[in-house]
C-alpha cells in the first residue's frame, strides 16, 4: 500500500479530530462515526509518524495482516481449499470456471504463505498433487483395460498437455512441474511394464519400437503438441518408422 504524505501540522489535526469522535464513542454516542476516509488519513498519520519511532510496534499494515490471516483466513482455509479442488475438478471435467478468480484465491495464499508462520499455498499443493495423483491412477486403470495401447498412449499425450496448460492458468510455475511429473508417473512409470504387455498381446511381442515410443514420451517436453501438432500427428511421426506397431 501507498501511504500518502500527510504535513506534520494537518496530522496533529486529524489526530485531535479522531481523539474527540473517540471519546465521543466512548461515552455511548452512537451517531459518532468515522468515514472510511478519516480512518485512512488517521492510521496513514500514525504509521508515517508515530510507528516509526517505536522499533519494537509491528506496522498498522503488519497488524491488519495479522488480523485477517488469523481471524478469517484460518477459520476459511479448509473451505477455500475445497471449493478451490472443486472448481478444478469441474474444468477437468469440461466444465468452464472462472480462471481469474481461482488465481486470485491461490494468490492470496502464496502472499499469507510468504509473510510469516504456515505455509497454506505448500499445504495446498501437496493436497492438489495427491489428489491428482488417485485422480490419474485411476484413469490409468480404466484405459489399461478398456483402450488399444496407442489409444492409450494418445490419451496420455492429451493429458499432460491440458494439465500442463490448466496449470498454467492460476498455480504456480513449480506446482505446474510437480503436476505435470505426477502424472506422467501415474500414467507411464507406473504402468510400463503392463502398458508393454498389453502391446505385446497385440503385436505378437514385437516391443522393441514400442519401448522407444514410451521412452519419447515420458520425456517430452510437452511443447511438441501443445499448439499446432495434433495428438494423431505426434503418434504418427514416432511410429513412422514402424508401420507394424501401427
Amino acid at each position: 500500500m501507498i501511504l500518502k504524505y500527510i504535513p506534520l501540522d494537518e496530522g496533529m489535526m486529524i489526530m485531535d479530530e479522531a481523539i474527540v469522535k473517540a471519546k465521543k464513542i466512548v461515552e455511548g454516542y452512537p451517531e459518532t462515526k468515522f468515514s472510511g476516509e478519516e480512518y485512512q488519513r488517521f492510521f496513514e498519520y500514525l504509521d508515517r509518524f508515530f510507528i516509526p519511532q517505536h522499533i519494537e510496534l509491528e506496522s498498522l499494515n503488519g497488524i491488519s495482516f495479522s488480523c485477517f490471516r488469523d481471524l478469517v483466513f484460518k477459520k476459511l482455509y479448509c473451505r477455500l481449499v475445497e471449493a478451490t479442488l472443486t472448481l478444478i475438478n469441474q474444468e477437468r471435467d469440461g466444465l468452464q470456471i472462472d480462471w481469474f478468480l481461482l488465481k486470485n484465491v491461490l494468490d492470496i495464499f502464496v502472499e499469507i504463505s510468504d509473510y510469516r508462520g504456515v505455509n497454506y499455498y505448500e499445504d495446498f499443493e501437496k493436497i492438489i498433487l495427491t489428489e491428482i495423483s488417485g485422480y490419474y491412477s485411476r484413469l490409468a486403470s480404466e484405459w489399461l483395460l478398456y483402450d488399444s495401447s496407442a489409444e492409450y498412449v494418445q490419451k496420455v499425450f492429451w493429458c499432460l498437455n491440458r494439465e500442463k496448460q490448466r496449470a498454467s492458468q492460476y498455480l504456480h510455475p513449480d506446482t505446474e512441474v510437480k503436476i505435470v511429473q505426477v502424472v506422467r508417473y501415474q500414467l507411464l512409470d507406473q504402468i510400463a511394464n503392463k502398458l508393454m504387455e498389453k502391446k505385446q498381446a497385440e503385436n505378437s511381442g514385437v516391443v522393441t519400437d514400442y519401448q522407444e515410443i514410451l521412452s519419447k514420451c515420458a520425456g517430452m517436453t510437452l511443447q511438441e503438441g501443445s499448439s499446432s501438432t495434433s495428438p494423431e500427428e505426434w503418434l504418427s511421426k514416432l511410429m513412422a518408422s514402424s508401420a507394424h506397431i501401427c
